[in-house]
């Protein structure tokens, strides 16, 4: 008994705990109080009860209220568009609903039975109501009860337009039945178009409401709060937005009916329980199934990665086959030019030991042999001294050896051919010499001076 007992004072002391954590929250948490008038939209921000900004924007007749909404909370800042979503408090003024005591009702224990009684008989309860309207009743405070009937076009505006804004509409209440929370005293005259109503607060809850068929000459009202004395004339505007995001859940009782309380709404309900029902049994399913699904997708990953590895492969193959082509290539021509022989060192060697007096004056050389014309004073010492160098192989003199006479000299001109020894063998072309030719000429130095006197003519 006493265990039983200590354990449901730890359970009722832990809830308490967590409710006034979830208050503190609450508080810290910024919210959107939304006034809907008959003449004007008006939006505040509120967080830690200080107002951070304030938006208004005129009704327009010509405009569907839905659009006007959307357009209100567009402008809303975006750290008040975040997730997760702001909440959202509207207060509709009374030129949109109908606020009454209901006087002499019968005292009913459930509250949904004195709801569902003024629900059917709005038309008694409510006379001169245009219209399809949402019905609501509470208690504020002590004594009879009350009733308020919004108009359904007004309600569902205000839901469409939170929902397209990603807004979280927390409640739609009367703007009389929260405007106590604007007010320091207990009196506040609060016209909304052509309604003009007089309002009593008790404890910052309605208590009494006229009606008036004109705005008084001078309206009486009670100081309002710091907070909204902070917006100078601007006070009087905004009350009913500030109203509804500083309102507590004691002015709350006359909110309009949760989506669960009308025949349409039970429907769409009905619906969502059986969506969740359903989306509960295919994720159990999907539980079932995950890891077959989960080894088909592995599966598919492996085979589709050894794919594209395979087509890599094959793509790294036929580049490899093109730079082995390609190094073979340039290995030929290196071994080519590592086995050719340069026509300058050639020419320089032919320069050094051709007999003083001589001239070249053709060389031609391919990559087997070649031949040079020479004009010296004796053909066959130019033979004998190229027989010296032992890149050249077999020099032969070809043709006729001519005689001329160049400045005075008698030379003879000869023609040498000879072959190119290679890796010490004689490298024999069976093709004509036609590529790599050079062709040099040198000038004969002059002949010496002729030491005998001449004669005057």
């Amino acid at each position: 008994m006493t265990a039983s007992f200590v354990r449901g004072a730890r359970l009722w002391a832990a809830s308490r705990a967590a409710a006034r954590a979830a208050a503190r929250a609450a508080s810290r948490r910024p919210r959107i109080g939304l006034g809907v008038g008959a003449d004007a939209i008006r939006a505040v921000g509120v967080r830690r009860g200080v107002v951070q900004w304030a938006i208004e924007l005129p009704r327009d007749d010509d405009t569907a209220l839905t659009v006007q909404l959307i357009a209100l909370l567009a402008r809303v800042p975006r750290n008040y568009a975040g997730w997760p979503r702001t909440s959202v408090v509207a207060a509709i003024g009374p030129g949109l609903v109908c606020t009454k005591r209901l006087s002499g009702f019968p005292e009913v224990a459930d509250h949904r039975i004195a709801a569902q009684l003024v629900r059917e008989g709005a038309s008694r309860f409510f006379l001169g109501s245009t219209g399809p309207v949402v019905t609501s009743v509470g208690t504020l405070g002590s004594g009879d009860p009350w009733a308020a009937a919004f108009e359904g076009l007004v309600v569902d505006a205000v839901a469409a337009a939170c929902d397209v804004a990603r807004l979280r509409l927390e409640l739609v209440v009367p703007a009389v039945a929260v405007l106590g929370a604007s007010v320091e005293g207990d009196a506040l005259d609060w016209t909304d178009g052509e309604s003009h109503v007089q309002l009593r607060f008790a404890q910052r809850k309605l208590a009494e409401i006229h009606r008036a068929h004109s705005a008084a000459a001078e309206q009486q009202h009670s100081p309002f709060v710091p907070v909204l004395e902070a917006l100078g004339d601007d006070r009087m505007r905004f009350a009913d937005a500030y109203a509804a995001a500083a309102s507590g859940p004691a002015a709350w009782e006359l909110r309009a009916p949760r989506a669960d309380t009308t025949p349409a709404q039970t429907s769409r309900s009905r619906v969502r329980g059986r969506v969740a029902v359903g989306l509960c049994a295919v994720a159990f399913a999907a539980a079932l199934l995950a890891p077959a699904l989960a080894a088909g997708a592995t599966g598919r990953r492996a085979r589709a990665e050894l794919a594209s590895i395979a087509t890599h492969r094959a793509e790294a193959a036929r580049v490899h086959g093109n730079l082995a082509l390609v190094t073979a290539a340039l290995a030929e021509v290196a071994s080519l030019a590592q086995g050719r022989r340069s026509s300058l060192e050639l020419l320089a060697q032919l320069t050094a030991v051709l007999p003083e007096g001589s001239a070249i004056t053709t060389l031609r050389v391919d990559s087997t042999r070649g031949t040079i014309v020479v004009l010296t004073a004796r053909a066959t010492e130019v033979v004998s001294q190229l027989d010296t160098i032992g890149l050249l192989v077999t020099p032969e003199i070809v043709g006729p050896v001519t005689r001329e006479v160049i400045s005075g000299r008698e030379l003879e001109r000869v023609t040498v051919r000879f072959g190119l020894a290679i890796g010490g063998a004689v490298a024999v072309a069976e093709r004509p010499a036609a590529s790599g030719a050079f062709t040099g000429v040198a000038s004969v130095p002059p002949a010496p001076p002729d030491p005998r006197p001449r004669r005057a003519p």
